[in-house]
């Protein structure tokens, strides 16, 4: 099982500092990339 992360295009251009073509439709990322990114959000109150 993995884990996905949605980002818009210019949010990844600039936390990763690449290009991102139209035509890409996604990316891999190496492992504890996702958890990186969680830890930049604040936790949501539900």
């Amino acid at each position: 099982m993995g884990r996905l992360a949605h980002l818009k295009r210019e949010a990844f251009a600039r936390l990763f500092n690449v290009p991102i073509t139209e035509k890409q439709t996604c990316v891999f990322v190496e492992p504890g990339v996702i958890e990186q990114l969680q830890s930049m959000v604040p936790p949501t109150t539900d």
